[in-house]
């Protein structure tokens, strides 16, 4: 079975990590704040006069004391923390029309901090406080809109929010409205408008901007390819403790992009992001540890990344982690297990676990149909592999209804691609006509090609055509060196 080439995992895309994406942080980090400052001196008695005047203001209906007061009783600041009381007030607050308050519940029902979690109403009153203006809620509501987190998903929705917000600052939507563009999603692709709200965000020390912004400058996408000038902005983004950043830095250390090459260096970036959860990081680390690169070798250690990474859906690790399994690399052999997760990257489009799991099931036996299906997927990808493969088959009429022409079809596919079987099998077809119409001459073609990357059956074949003048013209010499060569490789008349 193939092994699937380490630069795979060494040299992946620059985008690495999690790749472009819209930041939750500002959603996630922490309710919006409408408290009055509180006096920096005084006795404990004085805080809790002034809590007992905000409880009083707000019981009595005033809006912005009850939702100060959710405030203090979410965050515990001079009262006794208590996260259904908040949201309480949160919503008296909201329904008063207060926009920070319909912020705070929104947020409270997303997560379902003091409330069952609802995301349906979250988003309502996310939007009630959009369209009052508020930036932070526009921001969110266009999270919610993007992802289809309790409303139906609405891209161009989100991007009419994240527009709104970011058109008064906030450095958030600025990333997400540079994600959009940048992916062309619910808006039309522009990678230069993408350039610059990330830069916009970035400039206001937004990591994940810096970061995505260093993706387009290390491609050249929308402005001028600059790598040192994209490391610049992935340091920015690590030093802030972005996994994204990290793990994008690291890939330019470890290739020497826009910075010099450092192994080692390389690893601890990777370390730094792998641990902190990120599956391109682990993958990466995982590489490294694997091949010694940067660090130590150590094989165990580098399954235990993969894992880490596979088991969060990341496909190279999953492929990776299979090939360790089949061959007993870092870890006990494991074929049925090895198996799972080829499935598992190969339900993700991976071609090449397309064709290792297809050939597992048609070598074992354990669905000759299943196994067509998984070739035929990799061979339409342009797999020259799985489309030899799944040529045999036809041929054969295993798994699938005998059919010889179709097979010459994916044989010519992988042929083209260089695939010394394939050249074989049908320059085999066409000097005796099976499947397709009789050519001599084009099989000596494709004799040639597979003898010449050292077939031994083929350099058998295009002897006898060169000794007997099929489709060439007689060259007895050559043909004597060919039947040499093929000898060599145990094959001769009696053996063939």
């Amino acid at each position: 079975m193939e092994k699937k080439q380490s630069p795979r995992h060494a040299a992946q895309k620059t985008q690495a990590a999690s790749g472009e994406q819209a930041t939750r942080a500002a959603a996630d980090a922490v309710l919006v704040e409408g408290l009055p400052e509180l006096p920096s001196e005084g006795a404990d008695q004085d805080e809790s006069e002034s809590v007992r005047a905000l409880r009083l203001a707000a019981e009595q209906g005033d809006a912005h004391a009850q939702n100060d007061l959710g405030h203090r009783l979410n965050k515990g600041l001079g009262v006794k923390e208590e996260q259904a009381a908040a949201a309480r007030f949160f919503r008296l607050a909201a329904d008063q029309g207060h926009a920070i308050a319909q912020c705070n519940l929104a947020l409270c029902l997303a997560q379902g901090r003091g409330t069952k979690q609802d995301e349906a109403e979250a988003a309502h009153y996310y939007r009630l406080a959009a369209d009052q203006g508020d930036p932070w809620a526009q921001f969110n509501l266009g999270l919610v809109l993007a992802e289809g987190r309790g409303v139906k998903q609405d891209e161009a929705g989100a991007v009419r929010y994240f527009r709104l917000a970011a058109d008064q600052g906030d450095a958030g939507a600025q990333n997400s409205l540079g994600l959009m563009l940048s992916r062309g999603l619910g808006v039309k692709q522009d990678q230069a408008a993408a350039v610059r709200h990330y830069r916009l965000a970035a400039d206001q020390g937004l990591a994940r901007a810096q970061s995505n912004l260093g993706i387009l400058l290390s491609r050249g996408l929308g402005v001028e390819k600059d790598e040192a000038e994209a490391v610049r902005y992935f340091r920015l983004a690590a030093d802030q403790g972005d996994s994204q950043g990290q793990c994008n830095l690291g890939v330019c250390l470890q290739k020497g992009s826009g910075v010099e090459q450092d192994k080692a260096e390389a690893v601890r970036y990777f370390r730094l992001a792998a641990d902190q959860g990120d599956a391109s990081a682990q993958l990466r680390l995982g590489s490294c540890l694997q091949e010694g690169s940067g660090v130590e070798q150590d094989e165990a250690e580098a399954v235990r990344y993969f894992r880490l990474a596979a088991d969060q859906g990341q496909v190279d690790a999953q492929f990776s982690l299979a090939l360790c399994l089949e061959e007993g690399q870092g870890v006990n052999q494991d074929e049925a297990e090895a198996m799972r997760y080829y499935r598992l990257a190969a339900d993700q489009g991976d071609f090449q676990a397309q064709n290792n799991l297809a050939h597992w099931l048609m070598r074992e036996k354990q669905g000759e149909a299943e196994a067509i299906r998984y070739y035929r997927l990799a061979a339409d990808q342009g797999d020259a592999k799985a489309q030899f493969s799944l040529g045999v088959a036809l041929a054969k009429g295993q798994g699938t209804k005998q059919d010889k022409a179709k097979a010459v079809q994916y044989y010519r596919l992988a042929a083209d691609q260089g695939h010394p079987d394939a050249q074989f099998w049908l320059a085999f077809a066409l000097s005796r006509g099976d499947g397709v119409k009789k050519n001599p001459t084009a099989a000596v073609r494709y004799f040639r090609l597979a003898a010449e990357q050292g077939d031994g059956y083929a350099q058998f074949c295009l002897a006898e055509c060169l000794e007997k003048g099929q489709g060439t013209k007689t060259n007895k010499a050559e043909a004597t060196r060919l039947f040499q060569l093929a000898a060599d490789q145990g094959v001769t008349a009696e053996t063939f």
